[in-house]
């Protein structure tokens, strides 16, 4: 992949800045309005923070709601743990080769961006995520072009110009 080793886009150039739009605690549980505040989000990867947005502790998958019942509202905690899906994670100056291989290597699509926070003299550093980064984001900067995925897909499908015109 030498044509990758010589470009300088890394993580913190590609990826979508935290904290996400509806940031999902550990602590919750769910039940009909967070199971549906997760489908209204567009989104088929959650992850899951403990305390606040530097502390993802997870990944919830949109699928692994499918058999829930809302009525039980069963904590995310437990969903989690019975998963186990951990989020990935990479220095905001990955650059795309050792990127793809990651996600070539791994099961995950999806990885938080982090970089070590400065602190003061004699704190420990401090994590802080920038963002998160998915092997679309990746693949969109090696072949310079959008890939319009479903919800891409759906939206266009709906405009008027995307109509076909009556058969007869």
């Amino acid at each position: 992949m030498f044509f990758l080793e010589k470009t300088t886009t890394n993580n913190q150039t590609l990826s979508v800045p935290f904290p996400p739009s509806s940031p999902f605690q550990i602590s919750e549980t769910l039940n009909y309005d967070t199971i549906q505040s997760i489908s209204e989000s567009g989104h088929s990867r959650i992850p899951i923070f403990e305390d606040d947005a530097d502390h993802i502790v997870g990944l919830l998958l949109v699928r692994d709601l499918a058999f829930l019942n809302p009525e039980d509202e069963t904590p995310v905690r437990t969903i989690l743990e019975y998963y186990g899906r951990q989020i990935k994670k990479v220095f905001f100056d990955t650059g795309l080769d050792e990127m793809l291989s990651s996600f070539r290597e791994g099961k995950a699509h999806m990885a938080v961006v982090w970089k070590v926070k400065e602190s003061s003299e004699g704190s420990d550093p401090i994590p802080q995520n920038l963002g998160i980064v998915t092997l679309e984001d990746v693949i969109e900067e090696i072949i310079q072009m959008e890939i319009d995925d479903e919800t891409d897909v759906i939206g266009q499908c709906c405009s008027p110009a995307f109509r076909r015109p009556p058969m007869f």
